[in-house]
């Protein structure tokens, strides 16, 4: 049974990692892709003993034989790699149905001890906000896989199945380089986003939910007695309880005020003005209504750093439910964390 709940690096870490130690979970990593492929080199899928998979390395076309392949790769203690190409007479691919058009290179490899180590270096750099490569031997004869998880951009060995070569890092988020006749997949891996939903009321629910779904790390803040509470919000990983002004806040990426009480609101923006390395903050309500609570919050029409504040938050999508609503917010909060490296 494949399942899709989990598809996110991140969260496909923690159920590999938080799982049974001694369980031998079989790894397929997307390491390479030329043309049109549905997910880019980073992208991971695991499959247990059991035939449970989580994740996703295609749109789904392909995934059922990676399974195969996994079961194959437990079996006989060694990692295999397959190139899945539509647009190669007799691939697989055309089998299979790929419909993008591309060729895509996925290592399937056995979790042992010296994996779960690496993987769990990265999931605590990831944790930590931290950017991180991750690089692989490609050997179509069945290579070692996994090498290294490696400090971005110094390049700083933190965990080695073996000693990897002397590269530079990726100049974008993935790079294939070839040394002494052997060949490297380099993958830039960055950290989940993290959002902060200030505001608890029952419109925030579908935005925490959505965002949660896609990876996301969210923190819900509302020290009212009634609002924010943690049933109503099970994909938040922090509930915050305190007022804007004594909240410790974790670091985040994106923010989203919507407390619908206008000296709140003010108090909210007031405070998310100190917190450095916000891409996106997005205040709910009409144009009128952001000129009011800006000037509450003390800023004057005329600051630049007003400038950014989104109000309305979200694109002009047609939607009035809050699932319209957290749909549009997300969608223009995802294209701007996107246009400046963030995803």
């Amino acid at each position: 049974m494949i399942e899709h709940s989990q598809n996110s690096l991140y969260a496909l870490l923690g159920a590999l990692l938080d799982g049974a130690a001694d369980e031998p979970w079989v790894a397929a990593w997307v390491v390479a892709k030329e043309r049109s492929s549905y997910r880019r080199p980073g992208a991971l899928m695991l499959v247990s003993p059991l035939g449970r998979t989580l994740g996703l390395v295609s749109g789904g076309c392909l995934e059922a034989d990676v399974a195969l392949r996994a079961r194959r790769a437990l079996e006989f203690g060694r990692a295999e790699y397959v190139v899945y190409d539509s647009a190669e007479e007799g691939n697989i691919a055309a089998e299979l149905g790929l419909g993008c058009n591309g060729r895509v290179g996925v290592l399937v490899e056995p979790v042992g001890p010296v994996q779960r180590r690496l993987l769990a270096c990265l999931r605590q750099r990831m944790a930590a906000g931290e950017a991180s490569v991750l690089i692989w031997r490609i050997d179509p004869r069945g290579g070692t896989g996994a090498l290294a998880a490696l400090a971005d951009p110094a390049l700083a060995v933190l965990e080695a199945a073996e000693a990897p070569p002397d590269l530079a890092p990726p100049a974008d988020r993935h790079e294939l380089v070839e040394r002494d006749g052997q060949l490297y997949s380099l993958v830039r891996i960055l950290p989940p986003v993290r959002l902060l939903v200030a505001g608890g009321g029952i419109d925030a629910r579908p935005l925490v939910a959505f965002a949660a779904a896609l990876g996301w790390r969210v923190a819900v803040a509302d020290h009212r007695t009634i609002y924010a509470r943690p049933a109503d919000f099970p994909g938040a990983e922090w509930i915050l309880r305190a007022p804007p002004e004594e909240a410790e806040l974790p670091p985040c990426d994106a923010a989203c005020v919507m407390t619908h009480n206008l000296d709140l609101d003010a108090r909210w923006i007031a405070r998310l003005r100190r917190v450095a390395g916000l891409r996106y903050l997005g205040l709910l309500g009409p144009v009128e209504r952001r000129r009011e609570v800006l000037a509450r919050a003390g800023i004057a029409p005329g600051d630049p750093w007003a400038e950014g504040v989104r109000g309305p938050m979200g694109l002009h999508i047609g939607g009035e439910l809050p699932e319209s609503v957290a749909l549009s917010t997300l969608a223009e909060c995802h294209r701007e964390l996107a246009a400046v490296g963030l995803l």
